[in-house]
């Protein structure tokens, strides 16, 4: 039987498949979490009781039951490689509609040694991804923007090391939008949509502010520059922002740019797939129009 290439498929064949996949992630993951909290329940009973015997085999239980979960989530995967597959030139249309066809100049790529002179956080990390990266124009802003994470490795003892993510969201790059002269960097752990960014004491508990060779430049944050940071973050987590050569450059975390597939949602409905798509572009877009307007005032 040859191998299901879902680029071939209807959209109709596709659902059924995706429905297909869903059924048995649901089915492995149930059986799993069973499996777990049983054997959990378990050790901890005989092990009270001192029943060695019987708590290793409800903790082997337990760890069978962490195989069935990681199966159920292959299931997940195959479906979302479904719905990327079936949905890839919507995808593309409408990166294009926004944001013109993508480009690749070199000058806008959002790489390690960029994220570690933006201090994408304010803390140790020792690897990263970046993906859905996308250069292209809007509304005569040339940009660029890419998904990021960023983790660490943590030593566990006997057990090893696991790995530990420290950031997940994206990087956001904008050039000729500010003075050439502006020379200052911001990062902090990011701030409820609450906070008043405009009263200098909030703003310090938040920010740091130090030039691009590392200098302490609180004083160089303006009440234009708090308001452009407050515009921002009635919305978005804004972790970090650098002005330099121009460019503003800022990290928004728990945001993810052209990614529609929820963990929580089903992938069956793809209009709403698509929906969510499309209200991904937006942070983008209003980003870039908030730093075009606000950085000529800075």
């Amino acid at each position: 039987m040859s191998k299901i290439n879902p680029e071939d498929l209807s959209e109709a064949e596709a659902l059924k498949l995706i429905e297909k996949n869903e059924k048995w992630e649901a089915r492995w993951k149930n059986l799993g979490f069973k499996c777990v909290l049983i054997g959990v329940i378990g050790v901890a009973l005989f092990a009270v009781m001192g029943v060695g015997a019987l708590a290793l085999i409800f903790t082997l239980l337990a760890l069978l039951g962490a195989v069935f979960i990681a199966v159920g989530g292959s299931f997940r995967s195959k479906a979302e490689s479904v719905v990327n597959a079936q949905l890839y030139g919507f995808y593309d249309a409408e990166l294009q509609k926004t944001f013109g066809p993508c480009q690749h100049t070199g000058e806008m790529d959002i790489n390690e040694a960029l994220l570690r002179e933006l201090r994408v956080v304010d803390e140790d990390w020792c690897w990263h991804a970046a993906w859905r990266f996308y250069e292209g124009d809007y509304h005569g802003t040339h940009f660029s923007v890419a998904n990021v994470k960023l983790g660490k490795k943590i030593d566990q003892g006997q057990e090893g090391k696991s790995l530990v993510e420290n950031y997940n969201g994206a990087v956001l790059r904008c050039k000729d939008v500010c003075d050439p002269a502006l020379n200052i960097a911001l990062c902090g752990p990011g701030t409820d949509h609450q906070s008043d960014l405009t009263d200098p004491a909030v703003f310090r508990q938040t920010f740091s502010a130090r030039t691009a060779d590392g200098r302490p430049a609180d004083h160089l944050v303006t009440p234009q520059l708090r308001e452009l940071i407050q515009k921002m973050a009635s919305k978005y987590m804004v972790t970090a922002l650098l002005f330099r050569n121009s460019e503003a450059m800022l990290a928004i975390r728990w945001y993810n740019f052209g990614y529609a597939l929820q963990e929580d949602k089903s992938l069956r409905n793809l209009d709403e797939v698509r929906k969510r798509f499309i209200n991904s572009l937006t942070p983008v877009c209003d980003l870039i129009d908030i730093l075009r307007d606000s950085c000529g005032e800075l």
